[in-house]
């Protein structure tokens, strides 16, 4: 955990509170699930709620632009902590020999938080009926994550290619026009 701070904002119209907070994979291995619990306490220092929030890809060096919402009246809350409850490794094997994704693109609608990322992934493996799991990840202006999805496909034979629309969810939609980049992280 890089920093956090609790903040209250108001999209839309209204008022909502959260956590914010930059989470940094310092290690060397890849994390395949990263989750992050967000503690509410009122003025008292009483704990109100917590929330758990969780992204499925943070790589060596990458930072999560995590965001923990407090579903109830911001004015409540006098402080917030960011806590990781979970990060953890894969035995998958990441971006597998034998499989590419072809052509990739993201569309980022102006009404929805969760852009939309579509992919073409090609098997050339020499394997038929495999099971390949893809991760797709939106990233920042400044690289950090934004958000991840999780789709995957079985029996897909030689040659053959996977055509995929996958939506991410960004949880601050707020941050959805700061959606500059995106990537597909193949497992398998």
């Amino acid at each position: 955990m890089t920093s956090a701070e609790y903040r209250v904002q108001s999209p839309n119209g209204y008022e909502e509170g959260a956590i914010v907070g930059h989470v940094k994979n310092t290690g060397t291995k890849r994390l395949r699930s990263v989750a992050v619990t967000g503690k509410f306490y009122d003025g008292q220092d009483n704990l109100l709620t917590t929330r758990v929030v969780k992204i499925s890809d943070l790589a060596p060096g990458e930072v999560w632009d995590a965001f923990v919402i407090y579903v109830d009246n911001p004015s409540k809350v006098e402080r917030g902590e960011l806590v990781i409850t979970q990060a953890t490794t894969t035995p998958r094997t990441y971006f597998p020999d034998g499989f590419s994704v072809t052509e990739s693109g993201m569309e980022v609608p102006q009404d929805d938080n969760r852009p939309i990322i579509s992919a073409t992934v090609e098997n050339t493996s020499g394997v038929d009926d495999a099971f390949l799991m893809a991760v797709p990840k939106v990233y920042a202006e400044n690289g950090n994550v934004l958000g991840t999805a999780i789709t995957s496909k079985s029996g897909l034979s030689d040659g053959k290619t996977w055509n995929f629309n996958s939506r991410v969810r960004i949880l601050n939609g707020e941050w959805t026009d700061r959606a500059a980049d995106h990537e597909v992280v193949l497992l398998q």
